[in-house]
């Protein structure tokens, strides 16, 4: 899935990472609100997903997901640091690149 994905191909590896981290509301994953650990983590990963699979710029990332670049910097960055220091974590993150991919 190189290129810049549509708006339906990002909310569909949204859907699908939301539902791996138990995010009952995935609406929420991309939403101007703060949230509750569960919607925040998905929506770290999400972004890590999306940026990995199709190479999405930070700034259209951002306004995917109704946040500033830098936050989905953080969010990507945040991803990749927590799966080279939690295996768990990096197997579930590396079977949804997998079954995305």
């Amino acid at each position: 899935m190189a290129g810049i994905p549509d708006f339906d191909v990002m909310w569909w590896m949204t859907l699908t990472v939301g539902q791996a981290f138990g995010a009952r509301d995935t609406s929420r994953i991309i939403s101007k609100g703060r949230d509750v650990p569960t919607i925040v983590l998905a929506r770290k990963v999400s972004m890590y997903v999306v940026r990995r699979l199709t190479k999405t710029s930070y700034p259209k990332l951002g306004r995917f997901f109704q946040r500033d670049h830098t936050t989905a910097m953080y969010g990507v960055s945040y991803t990749a640091h927590r799966c080279t220091v939690d295996p768990t974590f990096a197997g579930v993150v590396y079977r949804l690149l997998l079954e995305l991919g």
